[in-house]
């Protein structure tokens, strides 16, 4: 053995001669196959980190980094702003994605070691032994590099190598004097690439790998016994809680629930999260419940919440917002989750994660990935039945206006299917009662919107979007779901938003429509053309005229067919006729429409 790899037995990283050409060729081989082109800041920081490593690190302290690889303001808080601190741990994630799809150089993976920004080379299973580990031990010795069936669905097709001239790729790397490194290995790795082409290897191109990541079930989430005072009322009311938290949750898809002294709680798993109930003082007439979800693996705070229990409302409905914020599609868990996949979804639960996202951002770029995992089956009944509502959203929301008629048949024998495969499941119903409202079929909308209710009453986006047709066809019930929407709507949601803002100017309640407008939720991400469109009926409801003006004309802008008629422009967002027409005659009543030029 020699000195260098004996170096590698002991620390898992190469000794310091050769180590910055090492280091720069993997930097080289990661920045040509475009897996970072989606990702400029972190792609950035990568090359400013590399750079400052090959220099000796000395300068990599989180206050440096983040003015100088992340260009923050010199002014910033490094105490109350996690932003530097974030990015790096997307950086983290961003690299194990690459690492299980492609190879290393020479066997050495670039890896930032927790509590470092320093950039370590190590063998795959030390720098990554999540993945390389359990191809080890399920007897899968194929490289990384190749397209696999257990690999993720890349977010963006990527570039065949040849496109990108050798010269960008590095012009980009951190220079040492050692000029003739930084062309030679990228136009190497292209030659190797293309090559491989020509010879009929598998390639991510313009088409997404069909089969995708082998199937992903939702995160485990352990509900805990709860904790009360030495008394009986106390116990009861602790008991009553765990039993209610219990029951909403569990009727969630967004995660997999499993209470902590069940027998069928695995005792080796490491949960993902874990909820923790502690019953508080009495307050005058109101009991408190304390509740805390923290980390399951490190035991990090993630989100805390006090409930004083009204006692002229119910436990459900007292506890129902928790519930919502916990466990609901766009809830804590959700999001945390959502922001894993990074753009690379696996069939199965991140599949749907995906297409939740794409449901608020609606960025054209996405449909490809989430057409390929929402075609293919599933492990678990529940899990395939959601599947297949999304999937019926996915054939009505892709449709041309040609086929749209053809469409709503397709959809409506998925949403079919979907009850077929779990008729418990609030989706299923979901999808089933969303295409029967929008072919004007009420009756049948309205007896699934009770199916979907039922399963699921903590939804807040089902709740709204359901409430709001069910409304519109003269259903008393429907204003009972917006009510309950509009209470456990979920911070940073927008795909429910339109929905209860209509319900809003419906009922007279303006008082409610400054906390729906995108400025008050802060809404990240969302499809321009929507914000646009929900921002007009705010402002046209409030008697803001000009500013309503103003809002439409930047949706007929963002809208996918420009300068249509109101009706055409709103089909992207809007699928009942009957409500765009409500929508349209509502704009003209407050002299919004028709613009004048």
């Amino acid at each position: 053995m020699n000195d260098f790899d004996k170096r590698l037995s002991i620390t898992g990283e190469p000794m310091r001669p050769g180590w910055d050409e090492l280091l720069r060729s993997e930097l080289a081989n990661i920045l040509a196959s475009g897996h970072f082109d989606k990702s400029p800041t972190l792609q950035k920081l990568l090359v400013y980190l590399v750079g400052e490593t090959i220099k000796g690190g000395e300068k990599l302290k989180s206050y440096i980094v983040a003015v100088e690889g992340l260009g923050k303001d010199p002014q910033f808080d490094l105490h109350t702003d996690s932003y530097p601190r974030v990015q790096v741990m997307r950086l983290r994630k961003m690299l194990e994605g690459y690492y299980a799809r492609h190879s290393p150089l020479q066997d050495l993976c670039i890896h930032i070691p927790a509590g470092s920004y320093e950039v370590k080379l190590a063998r795959p299973t030390t720098a990554y032994p999540e993945i390389f580990s359990r191809l080890l031990s399920t007897g899968n010795s194929e490289a990384a590099g190749n397209v696999r069936t257990t690999g993720p669905v890349s977010f963006r097709p990527q570039k065949p190598p040849s496109d990108e001239p050798p010269e960008k790729t590095a012009a980009m790397l951190p220079s040492s004097g050692r000029g003739p490194l930084l062309w030679v290995v990228p136009l190497f790795l292209i030659v190797i690439v293309v090559a491989a082409y020509f010879a009929g290897a598998e390639r991510v191109s313009d088409k997404y790998d069909p089969v995708g990541a082998t199937s992903s079930d939702a995160p485990l989430l352990i509900l805990d016994r709860p904790t009360a005072a030495a008394n009986t009322a106390a116990q009861d009311l602790a008991n009553e809680a765990y039993a209610k938290l219990a029951d909403g949750l569990g009727r969630s898809w967004a995660v997999r629930l499993s209470l902590a002294d069940s027998a069928a709680t695995d005792p080796t798993s490491t949960p993902s999260y874990r909820l923790s109930t502690q019953v508080g003082q009495l307050r005058g007439r109101q009991q408190v419940i304390y509740l805390r979800l923290v980390d399951g693996r490190n035991s990090e705070l993630i989100w805390s919440a006090s409930v004083a229990l009204d006692p002229d409302k119910s436990f459900a409905d007292n506890l129902g917002k928790s519930v919502a914020q916990i466990a609901g599609p766009f809830g804590i868990i959700a999001r945390r989750e959502t922001g894993k996949i990074e753009g690379q979804y696996r069939r199965g639960y991140s599949c749907l994660l995906g297409y939740m996202d794409y449901l608020n951002a609606r960025r054209p770029e996405m449909l490809a990935p989430l057409s390929a995992c929402l075609n293919q089956p599933v492990d678990g009944d529940r899990l395939n039945a959601v599947r297949l509502a999304l999937l019926s959203f996915h054939i009505v929301a892709t449709a041309t206006r040609e086929d749209r008629s053809s469409a709503m048949v397709r959809a409506l024998g998925v949403a079919q299917q979907a009850i077929q495969t779990d008729g418990k499941e609030a989706y299923a119903h979901f999808a089933m009662a969303r295409i029967q409202f929008v072919t004007n079929n009420c009756a049948k909308g309205v007896l699934h919107t009770g199916h979907a209710a039922q399963a699921n009453p903590y939804d807040p986006v089902m709740l709204a979007v359901l409430g709001n047709f069910a409304a519109l066809c003269g259903d008393p019930y429907g204003d009972v779901l917006l009510e309950r929407a509009f209470d456990f709507r979920s911070p940073g949601e927008s795909y429910a938003r339109l929905s209860l803002i209509l319900s809003a100017i419906r009922n007279g309640q303006t008082e409610r429509l400054p906390a729906l407008s995108t400025e008050a939720e802060n809404v990240p991400g969302v499809s321009a053309s929507y914000h646009h469109l929900c921002e007009t009926l705010v402002a046209a409801a409030m008697g803001d005229v000009e500013k309503a003006r103003r809002e439409w004309r930047k949706f007929d802008a963002a809208s996918v067919y420009p300068g249509g008629s109101p009706d055409i422009m709103m089909q992207e967002i809007v699928l009942s006729p009957q409500t765009r027409s409500k929508v349209i005659s509502y704009l003209k009543a407050r002299n919004v429409l028709p613009i004048k030029e």
